[in-house]
């Protein structure tokens, strides 16, 4: 008969372990109202069965007329079946934009505000036909306003934000009677109220304070921020993308004013282990008009460096970053990872080597190096002096023996000799003789060619895949500079 509020975040991004916040909340209820949060209609009809069985257990009554459900999944239908145990009920759930009472506060999904404002308005409308004509001196205005009104609106509006017009129009309602009755105007504290709503937060403790730890947390996934939105904030009411987030409303509603909170509670949250933050390259409006946020929320990617090669000079392909991240590469590449590709390299058709002020060094993620189990015919990259100057990718020959291991050669077959072997597939063909070679052996198909083979230490071999495809030619898993810079480093 309770809700849980969780979020998983990794504090370093070189990190596997995952932390995890989680909070159980009971079910509100008073008197005859009771509210139930659930992640699914499963859930859901498991508590209306323990309810129901409560209630007649107890000869209570209820009144399924007054039952209203309001969800943010997608339906397939208008009307949902909802199975109470004792009875099977057809419910129409309410729409995003609709908003249900909640202990006497609206709400919708889409955080629309004109329900509510409009409630409020009349609150104060009201309450100026009442005194119109009353003997009533200008303290007297002042203490029922501040004591009676304002906290009756500032109920109903404790989850919005009100834009700028809207205050206006609240003040201006209010204002005209001051200005009749005393001459005194008198602005609706708005920004103060919000400001000290979130202050008092900030410093509660018990399970309010979790729940604004968390509420934070998710915040600052939703922004792919490496710090905590409350240890900077530089984005206005006007700019704000974030749309169901009343923390963020109300941070950009301070921002405005030129309002910040500065306390030894805060905490910054700063992520670690990354190189140049994703918000350092892109607006704020850029990361979520472009689907960047989208694409890489709950990801744990906040980084530009965790998009990049190891070499620290290429960006990786789209389709490498299911060894990096948690993103299913497969399909069409998606737009905010085209949009990074053109603020990040000069000419993405041509070579996926960054731009001069975006290569970061050498970038190196953990890499599942356990050749244990190698095997003839397994594919390897390695870097070793006695080879050469450079990695090499190679293919198992015969079964290692002791620390040795004989591979042969491989090298990218490159179709277009006038761009770059970054943005062309990584397939694989025999090397047909180079400095590599430390063994000739004739290929016994034909006296003419010569295979490349080479005796190399195991510690120096990292394991790659590779699948075959056609005419003795294969094609590796992920991008062959990203393999080679593996072996290299």
């Amino acid at each position: 008969m309770r809700y849980e509020i969780e979020h998983c975040f990794k504090s370093n991004i070189q990190s596997e372990q995952e932390e995890k916040l989680r909070i159980n909340i009971s079910s509100q209820s008073y008197m005859n109202d009771v509210t139930w949060i659930t992640k699914n209609k499963a859930q859901l009809e498991q508590i209306l069965k323990i309810a129901d069985e409560f209630n007649i257990m107890n000869n209570i009554q209820t009144n399924y007329d007054k039952f209203e459900m309001i969800t943010n999944k997608k339906l397939d239908k208008d009307i949902v079946e909802v199975n109470f145990e004792s009875s099977k009920r057809m419910v129409k759930p309410l729409t995003s934009k609709e908003s249900v009472r909640i202990l006497g506060v609206w709400i919708n999904l889409d955080l629309k505000t004109n329900y509510v404002f409009n409630q409020c308005k009349d609150i104060i409308k009201r309450y100026n036909k009442t005194i119109s004509f009353k003997q009533i001196t200008d303290l007297q205005m002042k203490y029922i306003y501040n004591h009676v009104i304002i906290p009756h609106v500032d109920y109903k509006a404790q989850l919005l934000v009100w834009t700028n017009s809207q205050t206006k129009k609240l003040n201006s309602t209010c204002r005209y009677m001051f200005k009749r009755k005393a001459s005194l105007p008198l602005t609706t504290p708005n920004t103060q109220k919000q400001l000290s709503r979130l202050y008092n937060q900030e410093i509660s403790k018990g399970v309010m304070k979790d729940i604004f730890e968390i509420d934070c947390k998710q915040l600052q996934s939703e922004l792919l921020s490496n710090k905590s939105p409350l240890a900077t904030w530089n984005i206005s009411l006007k700019d704000l993308q974030v749309k169901h987030y009343l923390l963020a409303h109300v941070l950009a509603l301070l921002y405005n004013n030129m309002l910040t909170i500065k306390s030894s509670g805060v905490k910054v949250n700063q992520i670690q282990g990354g190189l140049l933050p994703i918000v350092e390259i892109c607006t704020h409006k850029e990361i979520f008009t472009n689907g960047i946020s989208k694409g890489l929320k709950g990801k744990n990617v906040y980084f530009v460096n965790q998009l990049m090669s190891s070499d620290g000079i290429h960006l990786l392909r789209y389709k490498d970053l299911k060894y990096r991240t948690k993103i299913n590469t497969q399909g069409r590449i998606p737009n905010w990872f085209k949009f990074i590709e053109t603020k990040l390299i000069e000419d993405p058709l041509k070579s996926k080597k960054v731009k001069t002020d975006y290569q970061l060094g050498y970038n190196i993620h953990s890499v599942n190096t356990k050749i244990d189990n190698l095997k003839t015919k397994n594919w390897i990259t390695t870097f070793h002096d006695q080879i050469g100057t450079k990695p090499i990718i190679g293919r198992v020959l015969d079964n290692p023996n002791e620390d040795k291991i004989r591979i042969e050669h491989w090298i990218q077959d490159l179709e277009n000799d006038q761009i770059s072997p970054s943005v062309q597939l990584p397939i694989l063909k025999k090397c047909e003789g180079c400095e590599v070679k430390t063994n000739q052996i004739r290929n016994k198909k034909s006296n003419t060619k010569v295979r490349c083979i080479a005796d190399i230490n195991i510690e120096n071999c990292v394991k790659v895949s590779a699948n075959s495809i056609q005419n003795d030619h294969y094609i590796a898993d992920m991008a062959i500079y990203e393999a080679l810079t593996q072996a290299e480093h």
